[in-house]
C-alpha cells in the first residue's frame, strides 16, 4: 500500500510540474464526441501490405476501413531509429523521441556503462506478484500524452490499453490509465504493474484462469488456405527466414510436437487472437463507450513483428498472419459496432514502424544489401583501434547507430574522432558518419539524414559518432528482418481513420506519425500533449466543422 501511494504521489507531482498543457488548449468543439476511440497500431506494417495482400482479405476488415474510411497514402515516421518503444511513444505524444524521452527500446547510459529498458522499473511491482515480467512502468516518458490530457479533463473517461508486449502498452496508456495489460512470456497470462493498480481486474483474472494454450495451439500452424495460392510470398522452404520453434522454417508446425509453450503465441496469428479475445473483455467489464463520455481503447497487435523479424516480409507465414489478422478484425468491428454502436466510436489503424527488406531476397535479385550488426561493427572498431593506436578499450560501445569512445587523453580526441570517421566511411554498408556534437547544428525538421537523427536521439547526446546505413544493410543476419533506418521501407506506415463522422477518401500528401495526438486531441477539445509539436490533420478535423 505504501508503494501504491508514493507511486501516485510522484504522479501528481510530475503532473503539476509538466510544462505546455495550459498553453496547448484548442478552439475547435465538437458538437457531438465519439463515445470511444480506438487507436489500434500492428507491430511492424509496412504501407504496402494493404495492396499486397488486398485480394485476401475479407470485406469487413482491412478493407472495411480502406473503402470505408479516410486513407493516408503517405503516412511516415519523421525520425530515426524506427523502433517500437519510439513508435508508440511518439503515436500517443505527438512528439518525436528527442523530446518524448523515449529514444529506443534499450539505450546505453554512459555514466552507468550499461543499456537500459524502456519501461523497466525497479520501484514498481507484479501484478499479480510473482511473475517476472511486471516490474515496468511509463516512468522514462518524459511528456503526458493524449490518454493523459484525456484523464486531466474528465476523470470519469477510462483508457485501456493491451498489447502482448509491455511497452506496446504502457507508453500508449501514458501515466494516467486506468489500465495497461500486456502478456507475461512464461505462462501467457495478461499481467500489469503496481503502477497502475493494486490488483488485477475481476474480469482479467478469470481470462487468465481459462486460459490454456493447447486451445490455441492443439492445431497447429497451418496455411488457412491452399498454400499454393499464396502467391503474394516467396515459395515456402524459402533459405533466409528462421523458426523460432525450431528445425526448419517450412509449414505446417505441429505444436503437439514442439510443446505448447505460451511463447510460441507471439510467433504466430495466434497471438493476435487472444489479445483481440482481451481486449473484447475489457470494452465489456470496463464499460467503454457506454456513455457521453468519451473513453480510449488502445490495442497493439505485436505478433506480426514476432513473424516478420523470424521470417520476413515476404514469407508464407507473414502473408497467413495478416489474412488471419484480417479475420480479427473483422470480428473487432463488427463486435464494437454491437457493443458501442455504428459512427458512435472513431477509430485510427496504424503501425509502430515498418521494416526493411530481406537480405536474402536482395541477394537473389542482385540488388544491393547487407549484414552489419552492431556486434559486428563493435568488433571490426576495436580492431582498428587496437592496431591504429594500440588501445581496443578506447571504443567502448556501440548501440542504435552510436559510437561511444573513451579517449582518455584529451589532446588525442580530434585525431581519433577524424580517423574513426574516415575509417568508418571506407567499411561497406555505410553511408554517412556525423559527430554527435554538430547534430544541434541542424534544424529538427524531416530531411535525410541529419534532421531525422536529430529528431530521434535525446537533445543531450552522450555519443561521439553517429552512422548512418547504406539502403538494404541491417543491424541483422541474412534471415528474416529489422527495422530502425531512415528509408521509406521502415518508416512509410498505413494510416486509417473510420467511424465517427469520418467521411470515406484517400489523402496523398506527406504526413507525419506525430499529427495522430494534435488531431485526436482537437476532436476531443482537450489539450495537445505537453510535448506535441505538430499540427493536426486537417483532412480529418474538417469533418468535425
Amino acid at each position: 500500500m505504501l508503494l501504491f501511494m508514493k507511486k501516485w504521489i510522484n504522479k501528481i507531482l510530475f503532473f503539476l510540474i509538466l510544462p505546455g498543457s495550459a498553453q496547448n488548449k484548442i478552439s475547435v468543439k465538437t458538437p457531438d464526441a465519439p463515445k470511444l476511440v480506438v487507436g489500434i497500431v500492428i507491430d511492424q506494417m509496412r504501407d504496402e501490405y494493404l495492396h499486397r495482400f488486398r485480394n485476401r482479405f475479407g470485406n469487413n476488415g482491412f478493407r472495411k476501413l480502406t473503402d470505408n474510411g479516410l486513407v493516408f497514402k503517405d503516412m511516415h515516421y519523421n525520425y530515426v531509429p524506427t523502433f517500437t518503444g519510439p513508435g508508440h511513444a511518439s503515436i500517443y505524444s505527438g512528439s518525436t523521441p528527442r523530446f518524448h524521452g523515449i529514444v529506443a527500446n534499450e539505450w546505453y547510459i554512459r555514466q552507468e556503462k550499461k543499456e537500459i529498458y524502456c519501461v523497466d522499473d525497479a520501484t514498481v511491482i507484479s501484478v499479480p506478484l510473482g511473475y517476472k515480467d511486471g516490474k515496468k512502468s511509463p516512468h522514462r516518458l518524459w511528456c503526458t500524452n493524449i490518454s493523459d490530457e484525456l484523464k486531466f479533463r474528465n476523470k470519469q473517461s477510462k483508457v485501456i490499453s493491451v498489447s502482448l508486449k509491455d511497452r506496446s502498452a504502457i507508453l500508449p496508456a501514458g501515466h494516467a490509465a486506468d489500465g495497461a495489460y500486456w502478456m507475461d512470456d512464461s505462462s501467457g497470462h495478461f499481467i500489469t504493474s503496481s503502477f497502475y493498480r493494486e490488483q488485477l481486474p475481476g474480469w482479467a483474472q478469470s481470462f487468465n484462469r481459462n486460459f490454456r494454450p493447447e486451445d490455441y495451439l492443439k492445431n497447429g500452424w497451418s496455411t488457412l488456405y491452399s498454400i499454393n495460392t499464396y502467391t503474394s510470398s516467396t515459395e515456402d522452404d524459402f533459405p533466409y527466414e528462421k523458426s523460432p520453434f525450431g528445425g526448419k522454417a517450412v509449414f505446417p508446425y505441429d505444436f503437439s510436437k514442439l510443446g505448447y509453450k505460451p511463447k510460441f503465441f507471439k510467433y504466430t496469428p495466434f497471438g493476435n487472437t487472444i489479445l483481440r479475445r482481451f481486449a473484447m473483455q475489457a470494452v465489456v467489464h470496463e464499460a467503454l463507450g457506454k456513455d457521453a463520455i468519451t473513453d480510449f481503447l488502445w490495442i497493439s497487435f505485436s505478433a506480426p513483428d514476432y513473424v516478420g523479424h523470424m521470417f520476413g516480409p515476404r514469407s508464407v507465414e507473414l502473408e497467413d498472419t495478416y489474412i488471419r489478422l484480417d479475420r480479427e478484425l473483422d470480428t473487432l468491428i463488427t463486435f464494437l459496432d454491437k457493443q458501442v454502436g455504428q459512427g458512435q466510436y472513431l477509430l485510427f489503424l496504424t503501425a509502430d514502424h515498418a521494416c526493411s527488406e530481406n537480405i536474402g531476397y536482395l541477394k537473389k535479385h542482385k540488388t544491393p544489401g547487407g549484414s552489419l550488426t552492431e556486434k559486428k561493427l563493435e568488433d571490426t572498431l576495436k580492431a582498428f583501434f587496437r592496431k591504429e593506436f594500440n588501445h581496443a578499450e578506447w571504443l567502448e560501445k556501440v548501440s542504435n547507430f552510436l559510437i561511444y569512445l573513451n579517449i582518455p587523453d584529451p589532446g588525442f580526441y580530434r585525431k581519433a574522432i577524424d580517423k574513426t570517421k574516415a575509417y568508418l566511411l571506407s567499411l561497406e554498408g555505410i553511408l554517412e558518419v556525423a559527430e554527435c556534437s554538430l547534430l544541434d547544428q541542424v534544424c529538427a525538421g524531416n530531411d535525410f539524414p541529419e534532421q531525422l537523427n536529430k529528431a530521434g536521439y535525446a537533445s543531450k547526446l552522450e555519443a561521439d559518432l553517429i552512422y548512418t546505413p547504406s539502403p538494404g544493410w541491417l543491424d541483422y543476419d541474412i534471415n528474416g528482418t529489422t527495422h530502425g533506418v531512415c528509408y521509406a521501407g521502415d518508416t512509410h506506415v498505413p494510416m486509417l481513420w473510420y467511424g465517427h463522422r469520418i467521411k470515406k477518401g484517400r489523402v496523398f500528401g506527406r504526413k507525419y506519425i506525430t499529427q495522430i495526438a494534435p488531431t485526436v486531441a482537437q476532436i476531443l477539445g482537450i489539450p495537445k500533449p505537453s510535448c506535441a509539436l505538430w499540427e493536426p490533420l486537417g483532412e480529418i478535423l474538417k469533418n468535425y466543422e
